[in-house]
């Protein structure tokens, strides 16, 4: 779900919730470490062979998930050409605006622990065409084939190819091989940036109740992740009505009793993102209706889980979970369940493959997916659950714990 900033400022932990949550949460276990720069070459490493196996001579990269997966350098970008090629025997050529080369070889020679990401920058001044720049490196160095990561603008790729006098293809295929497999080091962050937020949701269902609002549920949310150390946390916090739209009405009610609180919220643990989503009833037993519902969820929750295997194709789960909602009595289009499934993640929170009925792209050993399907009900309320669940080599396993029921998440 989309990344918003909490509606109320996060508490600093001198109000009686704040202080209960971190009394809650003090014992909490230490994280595992961070990737090394030894653990990001080996992700490199595995660059070059991929484009080297598929005949590609160069993938053109800008700063976003791909690069900061592949180096640990979080840079900006903006309307200026600030740009890796990665060739196919590793090496990594920048093109980088004239004034900013020096920082972006500093912070390539600190992400790799030495000259080696760093060892070719190539600047341009302002009076120059990047794009030209760009095809220039590639063409010296023979580049025959060039593809682009998903997140390069194509106001580059299409002048660049035009200098080159060839089309930059799409790189998709090859950024889903290289990021879609996590490690088992990339599955250990994962799993513990998920169970810090289910744990952090616990807490701040442990403090809500009638008479809050709902930026107070999710500016909670904020504080409890980050005393458990997660960074970049965001919230949907919706109560009753405003659930039923899957990103919420921007409207801040006030919890009753009985309320519906929908809480979808996450953060990031060394770069790896969370996403949890739960629903429950605000200071009393859910009523039979909202059993019914969270039964029905639950129930296509598991259908998408037990199809999810080594093999199977993406949308697969999100049909098998349709087919449960319509087994329950719900409508099985898109009625009921607005949106896919869910969505891979790692150090983005949406990563491709999706699961979404007209994917056919086939799991392997190591990919993670939000598995959050929802029913969701205009002027009444709406109920998701949402967990993340990954392919192990012959079957399927997820993070944390599962949600019981609606009365707790």
């Amino acid at each position: 779900m989309p990344i918003l900033p909490s509606k109320t400022p996060v508490p600093t932990g001198d109000d009686p919730r704040s202080r209960q949550i971190r009394e809650t949460l003090s014992s909490y276990a230490s994280a595992p470490p961070a990737l090394t720069p030894a653990e990001r070459a080996e992700f490199r490493a595995r660059l070059a062979q991929i484009l080297s196996t598929d005949g590609i001579d160069a993938m053109l990269i800008e700063p976003g998930g791909t690069l900061e997966y592949l180096t640990g350098v979080a840079l900006g970008r903006s309307e200026r050409l600030l740009a890796a090629a990665v060739m196919a025997d590793g090496s990594f050529v920048w093109v980088t605006p004239a004034f900013e080369a020096s920082r972006v070889a500093t912070v390539c020679e600190r992400a790799s622990g030495g000259a080696e990401l760093g060892k070719e920058v190539l600047p341009w001044d302002e009076h120059q065409d990047a794009s030209k720049v760009l095809a220039d490196a590639l063409r010296s160095r023979g580049a025959r084939r060039v593809v682009a990561d998903p997140d390069v603008r194509s106001r580059f790729t299409l002048p660049t190819g035009a200098a080159l006098g060839f089309a930059i293809e799409d790189g998709a295929a090859v950024a889903r091989k290289l990021r879609g497999p996590k490690t088992d080091r990339e599955l250990e962050i994962l799993r513990s940036a998920q169970e810090r937020t289910q744990d952090a949701i616990r807490a701040v269902y442990a403090v809500t109740e009638p008479g809050m609002r709902s930026s107070e549920v999710g500016a909670l949310a904020h504080f409890a992740q980050q005393e458990l150390g997660l960074t970049g946390t965001w919230d949907l916090s919706l109560a009753g009505p405003s659930g039923a739209f899957p990103h919420g009405d921007e409207v801040d009610r006030e919890l009753e009793l009985g309320t519906v609180m929908l809480l979808d919220t996450g953060g990031r643990l060394h770069g790896y993102c969370s996403d949890t989503t739960r629903t429950w009833t605000v200071g009393a037993a859910p009523s039979d209706e909202v059993q019914r519902v969270w039964d029905a969820v639950r129930a296509a929750q598991l259908a998408g889980y037990e199809v999810m295997r080594p093999g199977a194709r993406t949308g697969d789960a999100d049909k098998a979970a349709r087919a449960a909602l319509a087994a329950a009595g719900f409508d099985g289009g898109y009625a009921h369940l607005a949106h896919r499934l869910g969505h891979s993640i790692g150090v983005e929170i949406h990563e491709p493959p999706y699961l979404d009925g007209g994917s056919d792209i086939p799991m392997e050993p190591g990919m993670c997916f939000t598995n959050e399907p929802g029913i969701y009900q205009p002027g009444r309320f709406g109920l998701r659950i949402e967990d993340i669940c990954y392919i192990t080599e012959d079957g399927v396993d997820h993070f944390g714990q599962w949600q019981e029921g609606p009365g707790a998440p």
